[in-house]
């Protein structure tokens, strides 16, 4: 039986932060006009393929029972956790970011 697939407030403003910054770029002739879309829809599919295989990555930190999927093509990793059917995705961010989990 397939999970169901959530995601979490910060995890949809990641995706759009995405979707801007890649926009920012095009519009500033950097990328080709297709990068957003290609990107989104890549990070996407592979979020997908955790309703069959949830825990397929590691968990990198158990006392928030966190995991994390490298997406290694655009160099974004996905935060996420299994809680019982569903996996709750909680944050899309380049591998250059920095970020805090506590907070």
């Amino acid at each position: 039986m397939p999970y169901r697939i959530s995601f979490s407030n910060a995890a949809r403003a990641d995706m759009l932060s995405i979707q801007e910054y890649l926009q920012e770029q095009v519009n500033q002739g950097l990328a080709p006009d297709d990068l957003p879309r290609l990107t989104l829809d890549f990070i996407t599919n592979r979020i997908q393929e955790l309703e069959l295989f949830p825990n397929r990555f590691p968990i990198i930190d158990r006392e928030l029972n966190l995991r994390r999927m490298v997406i290694d093509k655009y160099r974004y990793n996905v935060f996420y956790r299994v809680e019982n059917q569903t996996v709750k995705i909680l944050y899309v961010r380049h591998q250059a970011q920095k970020y805090n989990f506590n907070t």
